[in-house]
């Protein structure tokens, strides 16, 4: 499958999302399978839900980056559930070298961010980085998922 014809799949999906419901769909093909990058506005209009698996390549922060932009703009508070499915990590040291870019960019931006991860080195990366964040983030088990939309819906 190629990507236009993903991109063609993405859109079908987006139009048949009922009322209140927004999903985009991002595939990329690496050198073997397809990736995805699962990007929707969940439960409440302000909580933006990132699911990503595998490795990021740089074309997947090319195709994320207007979706968080326009969340952030769109949201009163925004907030991020940022679910790791399998996730192994970027494909490059430049692609991490980017993603680094980017989350400094978005500092401040995001009054929360609930990850949600399986990797021991995710829950470690996760309170490495929180003291240093102006937005409160923490780290939720893959079945806390629910505990992790709850907090995220707390107003401070």
């Amino acid at each position: 499958m190629g990507y236009a014809v993903a991109q063609n799949i993405a859109q079908d999906l987006h139009n048949d999302a009922s009322p209140g419901e927004v999903g985009l769909l991002f595939y990329v093909k690496l050198n073997e399978p397809y990736i995805m990058i699962d990007v929707q506005e969940i439960q409440t209009p302000d909580v933006l839900e990132v699911k990503v698996t595998e490795k990021l390549s740089s074309a997947d922060f090319d195709h994320l980056k207007p979706v968080i932009e326009k969340h952030i703009a769109e949201s009163a508070h925004p907030k991020m559930l940022m679910v790791m499915e399998q996730f192994s990590g970027w494909d490059s040291a430049k692609t991490f070298w980017k993603d680094l870019k980017m989350d400094a960019s978005y500092i401040g931006k995001f009054d929360r961010i609930a990850m949600v991860g399986d990797a021991k080195w995710e829950e470690w990366g996760t309170k490495l980085i929180s003291p240093v964040l102006p937005a409160k983030i923490k780290f939720f088990k893959p079945e806390e998922t629910q505990y992790a939309l709850r907090w995220l819906k707390q107003q401070d």
